[in-house]
């Protein structure tokens, strides 16, 4: 399973990465970035490469270029996704409860809901 992670949180990040590190799902890898531009190179040069990734997890508020302020960039890769037909699921992990429709799923980060099990459950009922 080849993921690529787009969160500017370090601490977050952390988490999540530990959450599917433990789950050890086969052939796992997880790169991360933590802003749109550098996301948006990461998925064209792995689709170019010919081996696109499986799985993209992403928050909602992040910059959309290295040092930049926060922006909605979360929407605006899903956007992305979907106008180029990159055909990857999207999992939104984000601490604000979201809904949105076409995507994978999301998982509501909070210290008091089961982030870590709700995360790899829907990979797992997805993926495998």
């Amino acid at each position: 399973m080849y993921i690529l992670h787009l969160e500017d949180d370090i601490y977050k990040q952390f988490h999540i990465q530990k959450a599917l590190e433990d789950a050890a799902f086969p052939d796992f890898k997880l790169e991360h970035v933590t802003n749109l531009h550098d996301g948006i190179d990461h998925i064209e040069r792995q689709i170019n490469a010919g081996k696109p990734y499986d799985l993209l997890i992403t928050d909602m508020w992040y910059p959309e270029r290295n040092n930049g302020t926060e922006t909605d960039s979360g929407n605006r890769l899903i956007e992305m996704v979907r106008d180029n037909r990159w055909n990857i699921p999207i999992i939104v992990c984000s601490s604000v409860d979201y809904e949105i429709p076409g995507i994978l799923g999301t998982v509501h980060y909070a210290e008091n809901e089961d982030w870590e099990n709700d995360i790899v459950r829907l990979i797992k009922r997805s993926f495998y």
